[in-house]
């Protein structure tokens, strides 16, 4: 029968073997660097809490004039030497650190001796490698930008090979830090309110014109319309398109189509308006028309048009700048449509043009309506009584869209008694 002293005895080495086997495995857990090292690795202003991630801890050095950390590995044949953290990166920002190596040289493209790898995730990023014997290789400065802001786990290993130790057989680390400026979330914008305006389209050409555009020379004369900074109605750029040139006459029949464009379905006073003009003031009559037109890809892969209706045909009496608009309401819910501006019917002019186009519409339905609140803003207020009040008086004139939230008895009259009551109302809210 075993004793119970052997059994105390037993009890005292499983014991001593479980603390040992934690012993060893605490020294390959991460564990948190002293504060000299954290110092070390740290740019000035920075404060990245660091972590050991090996048995072979990192050190602080003085080297090259710089407070800097070096793997602690140097002489251990199939080791390998890590420091690692927990970086927030925010969109705009980078990582960005000095690393330095003095070890083994690699010759050859394929080989991987001892080396300092950056890793970010446990995904090898980049690495460095000495190229002389017993020469570090200098002190560089590396940047990573995520593709996405986030939390990353970033560490920096000095791994070595079974044999040759050469230099210091170290890397070098130093200036960690996070850099840049966070950008700025934009606002969301506000969507608009019923009656408000919003623009659908608009171009000054400013700059030339992008690829969404259609330019067609149909009568295949070799003229189309082009882009200039020498003309245009508030500022330089417009495009033109001519009906005389150096040869003599032309006889155009040029098209240029703005990109595809929709038109919501509850968008009302849908307005397109542009700026023309004549190139010469004796020889101004050009001519234009104006159409709303839908582009799409026929059978053959090549591309087709159809009028949907032409808003207008113009021919000029002058050559000042003049602006012009076009009703497009009645195409309201429509989607990918273009507008072609025509230059044709005319010869022997000079030449057209074209500028500040603009599609505008206003939001339809009404505003929600809540009694009182006369300035939409989402509470009734002192102010909206007074604004009553006045316009009760024939000081001031509500707005139509404000007539219902005003009238408060609902009579169908605006009065001094409504102004009164939405007074009551504010004050009862304060």
């Amino acid at each position: 029968m075993m004793k119970r002293k052997t059994w105390l005895t037993i009890g005292i080495a499983a014991l001593l073997i479980f603390c040992t086997a934690v012993l060893a495995e605490g020294a390959n857990r991460n564990v948190p660097l002293d504060s000299a090292l954290d110092a070390a690795l740290n740019a000035p202003g920075s404060g990245i809490a660091f972590a050991n991630g090996s048995a072979y801890p990192w050190q602080v050095v003085e080297i090259d004039g710089r407070t800097a950390a070096k793997s602690g590995n140097a002489g251990a044949a199939n080791s390998s030497s890590a420091v690692s953290a927990q970086v927030t990166i925010a969109e705009g920002q980078s990582l960005s650190f000095d690393w330095n190596v003095d070890g083994e040289p690699t010759t050859g493209a394929l080989a991987m001796w001892d080396y300092l790898v950056f890793i970010i995730d446990g995904e090898y990023i980049d690495y460095i490698h000495s190229v002389e014997e017993n020469t570090p290789l200098g002190w560089e400065t590396f940047t990573w930008t995520p593709d996405e802001a986030g939390t990353y786990t970033v560490e920096w290993a000095y791994n070595k090979d079974a044999s040759n130790n050469s230099g210091a057989d170290c890397g070098y680390l130093d200036n960690v830090a996070v850099i840049g400026e966070p950008a700025q979330t934009a606002a969301p914008t506000a969507e608009p309110q019923p009656g408000e305006e919003f623009t659908i389209f608009e171009e000054d050409f400013s700059q030339l014109p992008s690829d969404e555009w259609w330019n067609d020379d149909m009568d295949g004369d070799g003229s189309y319309w082009h882009w200039d900074t020498s003309c245009g109605h508030n500022a330089p750029g417009a495009l033109y398109s001519l009906s005389y040139s150096s040869s003599g006459p032309l006889t155009p029949d040029n098209w240029v189509c703005i990109p595809y464009f929709d038109i919501p379905a509850d968008a009302e006073n849908v307005q397109l308006s542009f700026w023309l003009s004549a190139f010469d003031e004796d020889f101004y009559a050009e001519h234009i028309d104006v159409c709303v037109i839908s582009i799409y890809e026929n059978y053959y892969g090549y591309y087709d048009y159809e009028i949907l209706g032409t808003l207008d045909s113009i021919t000029l009496d002058s050559c000042n700048w003049r602006k012009y608009t076009c009703d497009l309401s009645d195409y309201a819910g429509e989607e990918e449509l273009s507008i072609a501006f025509m230059h044709c019917s005319c010869t022997d002019q000079s030449g057209v043009i074209l500028d500040d186009i603009a599609i505008t519409a206003t939001v339809g339905g009404e505003l929600p309506c809540t009694p009182g609140d006369v300035d939409f803003d989402g509470r009734v207020t002192v102010g909206d009584a007074l604004t009553v009040m006045r316009h009760a008086l024939n000081v001031y004139m509500l707005p139509e869209a404000a007539l219902p939230a005003a009238d408060i008895d609902a009579d169908g009259n605006i009065t001094v008694a409504d102004a009164l009551q939405i007074m009551r109302i504010a004050l009862f809210n304060q």
